[in-house]
């Protein structure tokens, strides 16, 4: 099951990457976001939410990388990707608002996006059917 979640991730990964750059940016961002939990994937979001997972996760199931470990070296190295994974979300967040900042001083309201070409289009056609709008 958790193969199979992590599975469709990366495939929905690879989807919003061929479908546009913009939606792809979009999804990594949304990722960033605290409210997006991936705690049944990983074990460093699963110990974000609940440090108390460490007691709770059994030999089996733990990466390769953390078995054989005692339960205090698998919580400093938990806590070192947690600081890691937080200084990175930080950094994205950031850089997402340096982003917005960008697109908002590069747009001018006379550019079109999907909302003004629709008003465009449904004004030309009313125009065409003879409605007259007010300015």
């Amino acid at each position: 099951l958790r193969e199979s979640k992590i599975r469709n991730r990366q495939q929905q990964d690879t989807n919003s990457k061929r479908y546009s750059k913009s939606s792809y940016i979009e999804r990594n961002l949304m990722k960033s976001k605290k409210q997006y939990s991936t705690a049944s994937l990983d074990m460093v979001s699963a110990y974000m939410d609940n440090p108390n997972t460490v007691d709770k996760i059994s030999e089996e199931n733990l990466p390769d990388t953390l078995k054989g470990k005692s339960k205090v070296e698998i919580e400093k190295v938990l806590e070192s990707k947690k600081v890691e994974r937080v200084a990175l979300q930080k950094e994205i967040r950031d850089l997402e608002v340096k982003r917005d900042t960008y697109i908002a001083e590069k747009t001018t309201s006379t550019d079109k996006d999907l909302g003004s070409a629709i008003i465009t289009s449904i004004r030309k056609q009313a125009t065409e059917n003879g409605f007259i709008f007010k300015k």
